[in-house]
């Protein structure tokens, strides 16, 4: 890849991931990896306690706590489902990549990026899990701060083919592990 085309598609992907971050399976490259990745922690939303998200455009649905508001109305996020006691929340965006790009080029450098945007990056995880549904994810976890408060993030990255689907839970460090286990119910149920 020429470096004015690296460029651009670092500048891309950087900037899909800083606007879900801001915005509070099958991998397209080649994997060496034989063994099946763990399963997400088994966290599931009941019926009656979620509520059931879905954007035919996309074709995809997940479940959400009922209790938490849907906020349509963001720029470049389809939807972001917030708690209202904490402002803990969930992003979701969906990006269409301009080729296909292998997941390991993706990470790292988005990683990269975030380590240059946002204060005391720190605390980074990377991990490679099955969700309820079968699909490969892959978890960016970090802390850092954002507008002098400190955050915890945790990224589900899903590849199909071109698009990459992005589910970004965000919580203050302090409450951020009191909505984790919705989080990864929703990331459990998601369906794309």
């Amino acid at each position: 890849m020429n470096p004015k085309m690296k460029k651009t598609v670092e500048l891309f992907i950087a900037a899909l991931i800083i606007v879900n971050i801001i915005g509070c399976k099958t991998s397209s490259g080649s994997s060496r990896q034989t063994t099946k990745p763990p399963a997400l922690p088994q966290e599931e939303l009941s019926k009656n306690d979620s509520g059931l998200f879905q954007e035919p455009n996309h074709n995809i649905s997940f479940r959400y706590p009922i209790a938490w508001r849907l906020d349509q109305n963001q720029p470049d996020v389809i939807v972001s489902i917030i708690n209202p006691s904490n402002n803990n929340n969930v992003n979701l965006s969906i990006n269409k990549l301009p080729k296909p790009i292998p997941k390991k080029t993706i990470v790292q450098s988005s990683v990269r990026q975030l380590k240059n945007r946002i204060p005391n990056f720190n605390n980074l995880k990377v991990k490679e899990y099955l969700t309820d549904q079968q699909l490969p994810v892959t978890i960016l976890s970090f802390q850092g701060d954002l507008k002098n408060t400190e955050l915890e993030w945790r990224q589900f990255l899903f590849f199909k083919k071109q698009n990459l689907y992005v589910l970004t839970y965000t919580g203050s460090t302090k409450t951020f592990s009191d909505n984790l286990p919705q989080a990864y119910g929703l990331v459990n149920s998601f369906k794309y």
